[in-house]
């Protein structure tokens, strides 16, 4: 009956060639498992939070083995979107059911006969699915476990809210004696399922990308010293990570809109091209869009980012290879999520001396006649007060967007034609309070040289300046 049932095969931690981290690498959130998996007096949830790339699959396949050698493990799911039937949410329970009365006696024997008074419950709500072949099966037999599912977020699921997570709060206060360790990243639909009432309070969380730097250049240094003493060249291509980055952008933008695919480009390439970090709100601003359009797409895409739910915390890429990755049309070879950076730098160049020119007046911060910043007791709070974040970096970084770009650039010219007429005063006053002469004084020279280079002759590059 059970070599027969429905289920993912090659499923579990033990199929495949699936490796587990390098012996003395992990050690922090390694013990913090242990430890959780040994205390039932602890939630009975645990979800290692990673963004992408940060080893959490790494990370579940050595739980998986340490805690089947304590004789704890009852079941694995190592979800991919790679396979269809271990992406489907639909075969998890009936998998891991199917585990489960392989290792326990007393499980098998409620299981078998339930499957074969009602072999279509494969078919049924994910409700019914786990009270009758998860629930009532572990009550009876009465044994300590623990559930492993991995990279949940790689299961189809269009709910707004994991479904997974959903049927989890319901039950899982039912089987005391019963541990899921979940792996995933923090996706939307992830973070609202362990947010849910039921299931809040009965989960710890491990944010993997959290951990102190210190850590992980231990991690590398134990890894480096490991591959060299063997000799080894197991540096492989970009090729799972290429297509680790579509899938998720894929996954996030599923339907093509032409309108849409160009605020995405945009918002993810300011991202990726912006000088120093910036929050949402800035982001927003200095790509003319709205704020929440904008922070709807980072919260898509945030497990490729540094992204904070708080929306003063500045964005980046959480890893370098995403930029790499993204700008370079041999990588990435979908052209709705490919950036341009010569383009999108002209873009951001035009939208600098935009914000510039809208937000500069002279004496922005009412400072007192022929005083020195030093002697304003209230410099700092005028600056904080009138000085938005976007105009801060507007005024820091327009010439370095500008000397990077390529195409038409007959509308960049215009916008700094006003920037010069106009506004080149407070702009002096504004780099001057923020203490950024030296970088202002840079971005001229590197101004002159641009111009010309690109558009003018010398002698009238120098006179527009």
């Amino acid at each position: 009956v059970l070599n027969n049932y429905r289920r993912a095969h090659g499923a579990g931690y033990q199929h495949g060639d699936r490796k587990g981290c390098l012996r003395g690498t992990r050690e922090t959130v390694l013990n913090e498992i242990e430890s959780w998996t040994r205390d039932f007096e602890r939630p009975p949830v645990f979800w290692l939070n990673g963004l992408a790339g940060t080893g959490k699959s790494t990370i579940a396949q050595t739980v998986s083995e340490q805690i089947f050698a304590n004789g704890l493990l009852g079941a694995s799911f190592f979800c991919s979107r790679d396979f269809e039937d271990r992406s489907d949410l639909r075969l998890i329970f009936p998998t891991l059911a199917v585990q489960l009365a392989h290792k326990y006696h007393a499980f098998r024997s409620i299981l078998v006969p339930l499957l074969r008074s009602n072999p279509d419950i494969v078919h049924e709500s994910l409700v019914n699915q786990m009270e009758e072949l998860i629930v009532k099966p572990l009550k009876s037999a009465d044994v300590w476990t623990v559930i492993v599912i991995d990279a949940l977020d790689e299961c189809k699921d269009e709910e707004p809210q994991s479904a997974i997570l959903s049927v989890l709060g319901r039950f899982v206060g039912r089987i005391p004696k019963v541990k899921f360790f979940i792996t995933g990243r923090p996706e939307p639909r992830i973070k609202t399922g362990f947010r849910l009432p039921l299931l809040v309070d009965s989960t710890d969380v491990f944010v993997l990308h959290d951990v102190q730097p210190s850590l992980i250049n231990s991690d590398i240094r134990v890894f480096l010293k490991h591959e060299l003493s063997e000799g080894k060249t197991r540096f492989n291509s970009k090729t799972t990570l290429d297509s680790l980055y579509t899938s998720i952008l894929k996954a996030a933008f599923s339907e093509e809109d032409s309108e849409v695919d160009s605020k995405v480009r945009s918002t993810i390439g300011a991202v990726v091209l912006f000088v120093n970090p910036l929050p949402p709100p800035a982001i927003a601003k200095l790509i003319g869009l709205d704020s929440d359009e904008v922070s709807l797409f980072l919260t898509l895409v945030q497990s490729l980012l540094a992204f904070d739910e708080d929306s003063s915390q500045s964005v980046k890429p959480f890893h370098k290879s995403f930029p790499d990755f993204i700008t370079d049309p041999s990588r990435c070879t979908d052209a709705r999520f490919l950036i341009s950076p010569k383009i999108l730098h002209l873009e951001l160049a035009m939208n600098c001396l935009r914000v510039v020119n809208d937000g500069l007046e002279r004496n922005l911060l009412s400072l007192p006649d022929y005083a020195l910043n030093s002697e304003v007791e209230d410099l700092q709070t005028r600056i904080d007060d009138r000085i938005s974040d976007a105009l801060r970096y507007a005024c820091r970084s327009w010439h370095s967007h500008l000397t990077e770009t390529e195409g038409d650039i007959v509308d960049v010219i215009s916008h700094l034609r006003v920037f010069l007429d106009e506004k080149f005063l407070g702009w002096l006053e504004v780099v001057s309070v923020l203490g950024a002469v030296r970088g202002a004084i840079v971005g001229l020279d590197q101004l002159i040289c641009w111009l010309q280079e690109v558009c003018f002759g010398p002698l009238t590059a120098l006179c527009v300046v």
